[in-house]
């Protein structure tokens, strides 16, 4: 077998594709904030349950995309046009943006009843800087409902609605940031937003994962300089472009091997800084990673193993590997499931087994992993020369 195909250790994939297209936006500036909140406050139960299903998805799921997937499913099962129910949204959006202003963002960035509009989702998205200023001074808005259907799935009530509308907003206007979705690439930015969430405790796991995330892949601030290498300056000193006319007149001769002795101890000094900083964000990236897997976020779950694996801020470890490895596949998680698969093929962590093997890789191809069909050809035709 090819080691390089069976190889457990890979990169944590995070991103998701995303289309673009044009709209006229609107103005977001013509809301006013109630002094009261009914109960009913969208005054449409199946808009309602939709954005309370909508939260939860938020907080289940791993990737947007995911959340986009499940909402369109909800809407087929109950016979629902996406086109009416997203005109409905923007309709009660003149009253109640600041519970749906992130569902409508949604809508418009993934195509749920619209365009995909990258840039009206960002518009809505943005809106929820005012969220957080009514969070803050609001008092009035720590309700609770009398609806006993909303109160049992969100029992914070009417600020609990408002609070994860401004998670759910701030988290995707950080992926935008990071992903240079209809706005300029800013990894950092995104890394600041994901932070401030984190420091803010969202009840987003996937907020801990990201903020994880960005420390495991070196998310730099913009203020932080990379520097070439003093090594590669070479030895020749006309390679600086300064003239040596002169330099023999009253100064003593450059003992280049002197030069040379100090650069290479500079580069070695820095490469000691760099290993020490890299140490203290792989620390960072384990401790966010394993918070949001104390929630039993799969995603994050699955990365605390490879942070094991790779000995990323904690010493290797295979076998605590495998064991995050497969609770992540057992929470359905198709990277974990192929992993899992990878560690009983090669006995990482675990025992070989190939007939466990065999069967993880199926879960993560049946879940939509593309990645195990070459592995698994090749799989049955080592068992035909058995």
């Amino acid at each position: 077998m090819n080691g390089q195909d069976l190889n457990p250790k890979f990169s944590i994939a995070c991103s998701f594709s995303r289309k673009s297209a044009v709209k006229k936006r609107v103005s977001l500036n013509d809301f006013n904030i109630p002094q009261d909140i009914p109960h009913d406050f969208l005054k449409d139960h199946f808009l309602q349950d939709l954005l309370y299903f909508f939260i939860s998805q938020c907080n289940l799921q791993e990737l947007p995309k995911y959340v986009a997937l499940e909402v369109n499913h909800y809407l087929k099962q109950h016979s629902a046009n996406p086109i009416k129910v997203f005109y409905k949204l923007l309709r009660q959006s003149k009253h109640n943006l600041l519970y749906i202003s992130g569902l409508i963002g949604f809508c418009y960035e993934f195509g749920i009843g619209s365009v995909i509009d990258h840039q009206m989702a960002f518009e809505y998205y943005s809106y929820s800087e005012n969220l957080k200023m009514i969070l803050d001074n609001n008092a009035k808005l720590k309700i609770k409902c009398k609806n006993d259907k909303f109160k049992e799935q969100s029992p914070g009530g009417s600020y609990f609605i408002i609070q994860q509308n401004y998670f759910i907003s701030q988290v995707s206007l950080a992926l935008m940031y990071q992903n240079g979705c209809y706005v300029s690439e800013n990894k950092y930015l995104g890394f600041q937003i994901f932070t401030k969430l984190a420091s803010e405790k969202s009840v987003l796991a996937e907020t801990w994962n990201y903020v994880g995330d960005c420390y495991l892949n070196i998310v730099i601030p913009v203020n932080e300089i990379d520097t070439e290498d003093i090594g590669e300056l070479g030895t020749d000193i006309s390679d600086l472009g300064v003239s040596t006319n002169g330099l023999d007149e009253g100064i003593d001769e450059i003992d280049l091997n002197k030069i040379n002795a100090d650069m290479a101890i500079a580069s070695v000094d820095r490469t000691s800084e760099r290993e020490a900083e890299s140490s203290k964000r792989y620390a960072k990236s384990l401790e966010y990673f394993s918070r949001s897997a104390s929630k039993e976020y799969p995603e994050s779950t699955f990365n605390v193993g490879y942070c094991h694996i790779y000995g990323f801020g904690t010493e290797q470890n295979d076998h605590l590997a495998f064991q995050y490895f497969l609770k992540s596949a057992e929470f359905g998680f198709e990277l974990g499931q192929h992993q899992v698969g990878l560690c009983y093929l090669n006995g990482m962590g675990t025992g070989e087994n190939l007939g466990k093997a065999i069967y993880w890789l199926l879960k993560a191809k049946n879940n939509g992993c593309t990645n195990v069909e070459g592995l698994l050809t090749m799989i049955i035709n080592r068992l035909d020369y058995m």
